[in-house]
C-alpha cells in the first residue's frame, strides 16, 4: 500500500489510554505511519508548527511540503533547500514560498472554513488541503474555487464551527472534544467577540479518556473563556460514573481559573442556560457532540437564530477586530 501525498495537521492529546497508545510520543508514531508508505516521487505535508509532526520528517518518504502560520519558521527554508515545497500565511494571505520569493493564492477572508482568519486551526487546515492539492498538480483556480465553496455551515460541515446570531449575540456550534479543539474554540469565541461583551463555553467529553485529558479540558475551556458550562453526555460515558466525569471536567476548570461551572444534564440545556445568564452581545461557544439536530432545530426553529454566510463572519470579525 502506497500513497501519492500524506498530511499530518497535528498530534492532540485525545484517546489516550485505548489500544495501548498512553502518550503523546506513541500517539505520534502511530499517525505517522501513513508518512512511511508515501512514494518516492510523492509528498509528505506536515504541519510545521507541530512539533511531534515536524519530526515526522525524519523517516517519512516522498519530497517535503511544509506548511506554518510563520512565515520565517526555519523548517520552511530547510524543506525548500531539500527539493520540497513551503506553504505559509502572509499578510493574511495563503501564500507558497520559493527561492525567488513567495506566491500568494488567496485572502483568508474569502476562505469561509477559517471564519475570516480568526480560526488558526482551520488556517492551519486549509493550508494542509492547498499544499496537497498543489503537489498533486491541481490547477490553482481549481483550489482556490474549492477554498472559496467549503462553508462550515450545517449542510456542508455540521459541527464545525457553525456561526449563529441570536440578535446581537453570536452562538458557536462545534465538534470540539480534545484540548486543542477546545483552545480553537475558545480562539473562535474570542475573534467574535465584540469590545465590553463577554465569551462563554459549555462543553462535554465522552467517559473512555483518561482522567489528565478530563482535567485538560476543564483547565483549556476557562483559561479561554469568561464563564464555562459542563454539558454532560450521558450516551458517552463508556463506563465511567457521571458525578466522577462532572467533577474532574469541574476541577480543571477551577483550576483554569473559573469561579463558577454548572453542570446541565444535556447540550441543549446549557445552551438555554447560556442564553439565560449572558449579555445581549456576548458570544455563546458550545461542543455539539450528542445533540448536533437538536441543536439545529433549537437555534432555526424555537428560537429564530439566522445562520451566519460568511459575510456576516466577515463583518462580526471585523467589529471585535475595532475593539
Amino acid at each position: 500500500m502506497h500513497n501519492d501525498a500524506a498530511i499530518v495537521t497535528n498530534v492532540s492529546a485525545d484517546h489516550l489510554g485505548l489500544l495501548g497508545i498512553r502518550t503523546l510520543d506513541q500517539l505520534a508514531e502511530v499517525k505517522a505511519t501513513i508518512t512511511t508508505i508515501t512514494r518516492p516521487e510523492g509528498w509528505h505535508v506536515l504541519n510545521a508548527d507541530d512539533p511531534r509532526v515536524l519530526a515526522m520528517r525524519r523517516q517519512a518518504q516522498g519530497r517535503p511540503f511544509l506548511c506554518s502560520l510563520d512565515p520565517r519558521h526555519p523548517a520552511l527554508r530547510e524543506a525548500l533547500a531539500d527539493g520540497g515545497r513551503a506553504l505559509t500565511v502572509l499578510d493574511r494571505h495563503l501564500a507558497e514560498l520559493g527561492h525567488e520569493g513567495s506566491r500568494t493564492l488567496i485572502d483568508l477572508e474569502q476562505v469561509p472554513m477559517t471564519l475570516a482568519g480568526i480560526a488558526s486551526q482551520h488556517v492551519q487546515n486549509a493550508m494542509s488541503a492547498t499544499a496537497a492539492a498543489l503537489a498533486l498538480g491541481l490547477p490553482r483556480t481549481a483550489i482556490v474555487r474549492g477554498l472559496r465553496s467549503f462553508r462550515p455551515d450545517a449542510e456542508a460541515n455540521p459541527g464545525r464551527a457553525n456561526v449563529y446570531t441570536l440578535g446581537e449575540r453570536v452562538v458557536v456550534l462545534d465538534y470540539a472534544h480534545n484540548e486543542a479543539g477546545i483552545t480553537g474554540l475558545a480562539e473562535i469565541a474570542n475573534g467574535l467577540r465584540p469590545s465590553g461583551a463577554e465569551t462563554w463555553i459549555a462543553f462535554g467529553t465522552a467517559g473512555d479518556r483518561d482522567d489528565a485529558i478530563l482535567h485538560g479540558l476543564g483547565y483549556r475551556a476557562a483559561r479561554g473563556a469568561d464563564h464555562v458550562v459542563v454539558a454532560e453526555l450521558h450516551r458517552y460515558l463508556r463506563g465511567r460514573d457521571p458525578e466522577d466525569l462532572v467533577g474532574r471536567l469541574r476541577a480543571g476548570a477551577l483550576d483554569g481559573g473559573a469561579d463558577d461551572v454548572p453542570a446541565m444534564p444535556d447540550e441543549t440545556t446549557a445552551l438555554r442556560h447560556m442564553l439565560g445568564r449572558s449579555g445581549p452581545r456576548d458570544v455563546l461557544a458550545i461542543t455539539v457532540l450528542a445533540q448536533r439536530p437538536q441543536m439545529f432545530a433549537l437555534l432555526d426553529d424555537e428560537l429564530g437564530a439566522k445562520r451566519a454566510d460568511a459575510a456576516t463572519v466577515r463583518r462580526l470579525v471585523r467589529r471585535a477586530r475595532r475593539a
